[in-house]
């Protein structure tokens, strides 16, 4: 059976903690919040305290882990949730948020991310944070976005259903205009016309970085699927492979980026949209990278932290 001890006196813990592990997606931002508390709660609680309780043999452990230099193995979450005095709920809630904080590959990341996500307390405080999850992580909802402003835009979910290349069901139709709607991407005017906005979208670093992955991924394999599902006439799609130097990657990736702002303002402009267009742009290493020399630590360039 699990028993959640007090971190102050070792007992059964019997009230709520301060600081919660449900209001976080980031574990070490958690331990070092409920580092600090139990700190100020009580002074002789300390890093090596923690670790005699956690049955650690570094005192510095903790430490590290807060500054991203170890992670927690599953036996390391459990000596770390006992030591905190988390309940089953909480100790699970914990070992799901390390997993996806320490995930290397996306699949797992997603994996522990809806685990995290389907606590209530989780999705009370962080609504806003899932939502935008959804608008990144589903193709479909920044293309129905667009879709609104196009001539002959229907709110009929079946309607934009049969419309999207390739379709999409009914289902993943309503389910992209309450998303738009709740985020405020989409707002209806007096008549009931939808219409776009630009509200700043304001996800925590570690969603934001998943989200906006599985969106390039699924794009990707939409335009690997655009070379049998479309005529060279509705498409353009090109590619070079290239020997160049460090100095003249940066120089394409920001030509990149300035050319997509104009892409941004030209399709902007006072004409309105006929079609939808997926633009991506990718640039990725073929080879591996050279590391560093013994004598040059960084490269034979300047060292930063």
């Amino acid at each position: 059976m699990w028993k959640s001890l007090d971190p102050n006196t070792g007992g059964i813990m019997s009230e709520a903690t301060t600081v919660s592990v449900f209001d976080f997606d980031d574990y070490r931002a958690y331990l070092r919040a409920k580092f600090e508390q139990l700190k100020a709660e009580k002074p002789f609680w300390s890093h090596r305290y923690f670790a005699r309780k956690a049955e650690i043999s570094s005192p510095s452990f903790l430490q590290l882990v807060i500054n991203n230099k170890r992670n927690l193995s599953r036996e390391s979450v459990f000596k770390f949730s006992r030591a905190l005095g988390h309940t089953k709920k909480e100790h699970e809630f914990f070992e799901n948020l390390v997993f996806l904080n320490q995930s290397k590959s996306l699949k797992e990341k997603n994996y522990y991310y809806e685990k995290v996500a389907r606590n209530t307390r989780f999705r009370s405080v962080k609504q806003l944070q899932k939502l935008e999850y959804d608008y990144f992580s589903n193709w479909f909802i920044p293309v129905v976005r667009e879709l609104v402003e196009l001539p002959g835009f229907r709110d009929d979910p079946e309607w934009i259903a049969k419309k999207l290349n390739p379709p999409i069901t009914v289902t993943e139709a309503r389910r992209a205009l309450k998303v738009l709607l709740e985020l405020g991407l989409v707002v209806a005017d007096d008549a009931g016309r939808y219409q776009k906005r630009e509200p700043s979208l304001t996800t925590e670093a570690e969603v934001r970085d998943l989200s906006i992955k599985n969106y390039h991924e699924t794009m990707i394999q939409l335009a690997k699927e655009a070379i049998q599902r479309f005529p060279s006439d509705q498409r353009h799609i090109s590619s070079l492979t290239l020997g160049i130097t460090e100095r003249q990657f940066q120089t394409i990736k920001k030509r990149l980026v300035e050319f997509g702002d104009e892409i941004l303002a030209l399709a902007t402009g006072e004409d309105r949209g006929e079609r939808i267009y997926q633009f991506n742009f990718q640039v990725f290493p073929l080879i591996q990278r050279d590391e560093p020399k013994p004598s040059e630590p960084c490269g034979g360039s300047p060292c930063s932290e």
